[in-house]
């Protein structure tokens, strides 16, 4: 239906991250759009132009990265970017 569809428009850029060290300078990254971070998993939303591995290229230079996976976003990422995009 039409969630479904507006989870592959949203989440072609929402990865699962799981690392260690200054997870809040995620939010640093210019290609970065949302990193909420829960019991020390990251979701990642990136801006529709970035590309999960050349994120991952950077993030790998200031965390010691466990886990980097594409994933389909939450309900409350969409959600979120939906008002972020309406401002």
């Amino acid at each position: 239906g039409e969630l479904a569809a507006i989870k592959r428009q949203v989440g072609g850029n929402s990865y699962r991250l799981i690392a260690e060290g200054d997870l809040e300078r995620l939010q640093t990254l210019p290609e970065v759009e949302q990193a909420v971070v829960q019991n020390g998993v990251v979701k990642l939303l990136l801006r529709p132009e970035a590309q999960g591995p050349e994120v991952l290229r950077q993030i790998v230079q200031f965390l010691r990265v466990q886990e980097f996976r594409s994933e389909e976003p939450e309900l409350e990422q969409i959600f979120l970017k939906a008002v972020r995009d309406a401002a």
